[in-house]
């Protein structure tokens, strides 16, 4: 229904086509001096065989859509492959650059790839060239920028045919000065960078694209609503793509011919949040920035969940046990462990062994026997305590007789 309505406001304006389209297209394409100037490095960049090219500006700017012009502008001598995808490796890269000149890839590994790589360079004529254009630059590896900063090492060939333009974002000029890209900083020759649009060239930008559709800005905006946009966007023409876009929309809803600054503000109100924070274009629209990696909730397979519940019980059953012993005072904790030691090494709980009976004898050897200690039950376990001397005492006779340790009886 959102779509329809988008496509319905074009009739209620008077509008041939969408006149604030996100998407980049050529036919739209606002030229400002510093794209001017872009443009025209990167043509003669190309056709002057300068090797590698370089081209920053912040998001919104129109990098993407002047790459397209200069795709479609170029020669067909020169023949062009467009990287948009840059998240990868040199040897993924390389295979990129041969998708697009309609190549089969007959390797994966970096020697078979770049032989073909130069084998293709080789077949061109004298007037003919090979331009590798890659967008959002930033986001390649230092490792493989290094690569391809030792590409002309390979063979003259390649110095003499294969052009190179980056197109990135301003950080990517920090990442040049880099120590370790010292070889590839060196043999950029040209650099541009595309400046932010001001005040007046905002104005222009959006009388420029109303043109294009059959309107004006007079017709359709309120001067206020123009210095709320160009205050709002701060130069960024997908900035002004986006609200001008939502403006049109709500103007429609409401059924008004011309947009007012309510509206305008209605917008940014809505772009901004609830929060209602400082509204910062290069944060909010940069999504094509280099940003930390989004964490993902990791979703547990059935044997981990198995895993956890069982460690759970085993956990539950040993604080129950413990909370039980607990209770006992220190004597029972004393059986219980003898008890539970008993049971895990085989034990079977032992007593003590009495003590045997003296009888009357001619002749007795009395030496100490040896105490037995066994274990008693629970019930009635006693500290072991030898006596000093074992006494004797003789049936139908007054008569006690001592017997201590090492000594014998020879007569009774």
């Amino acid at each position: 229904m959102k779509l329809t309505r988008r496509y319905m406001y074009n009739e209620f304006y008077g509008f041939s086509q969408k006149p604030f389209e996100v998407a980049p297209d050529p036919k739209f394409l606002y030229f400002t001096s510093s794209h001017w100037d872009a443009l025209d490095a990167m043509m003669k960049g190309i056709k002057t065989r300068q090797g590698f090219i370089s081209i920053t500006g912040e998001v919104g700017t129109g990098k993407t859509t002047l790459i397209h012009s200069v795709l479609t502008n170029l020669d067909e001598r020169v023949k062009t492959a467009f990287i948009f995808h840059t998240l990868t490796t040199f040897e993924e890269l390389l295979g990129s650059v041969l998708g697009e000149l309609y190549l089969e890839v007959t390797g994966k590994d970096k020697k078979t790839l770049l032989n073909q790589l130069v084998d293709y360079l080789s077949h061109l004529g004298n007037d003919e060239m090979m331009a590798v254009i890659i967008d959002e630059a930033q986001l390649l590896a230092t490792e493989t920028l290094q690569e391809l900063g030792k590409l002309p090492d390979l063979e003259p060939l390649v110095s003499e045919r294969l052009q190179i333009v980056f197109v990135g974002q301003p950080e990517f000029k920090n990442i040049l000065d880099s120590p370790s890209l010292k070889i590839l900083n060196q043999r950029i020759g040209i650099r541009r960078e595309i400046k932010a649009l001001t005040v007046e060239e905002s104005r222009d930008y959006i009388e420029h694209r109303l043109k294009l559709v059959g309107s004006s800005t007079s017709d359709t905006l309120t001067p206020q609503a123009i210095s709320e946009i160009t205050k709002y966007a701060k130069g960024i023409p997908r900035v002004i793509n986006i609200v001008c876009d939502n403006a049109f929309l709500g103007g429609f809803s409401e059924s008004k011919k011309k947009i007012d600054a309510k509206i305008i503000l209605d917008v940014i109100k809505n772009l901004e949040g609830p929060s209602r924070r400082q509204f910062e274009p290069m944060r909010t629209f940069g999504f094509m920035k280099r940003t930390p990696p989004i964490r993902r909730e990791r979703i547990l397979t059935s044997r981990q969940i198995a895993a956890i519940l069982l460690f759970l019980l085993v956990m539950g059953g040993i604080v129950f046990v413990a909370n039980g012993f607990l209770r006992y005072g220190p004597s029972e904790r004393q059986g219980i462990a003898s008890l539970w030691t008993s049971l895990f090494h085989n034990e079977r709980p032992l007593v003590t062994a009495p003590q045997p009976a003296t009888t009357k004898t001619s002749k007795v050897d009395v030496q100490d026997p040896p105490v037995e200690r066994r274990r008693l039950p629970l019930e009635s376990r006693q500290p072991a305590v030898a006596p000093p001397a074992a006494s004797l005492r003789m049936s139908g006779s007054t008569e006690a007789v001592i017997v201590r340790k090492g000594q014998s009886i020879s007569r009774l």
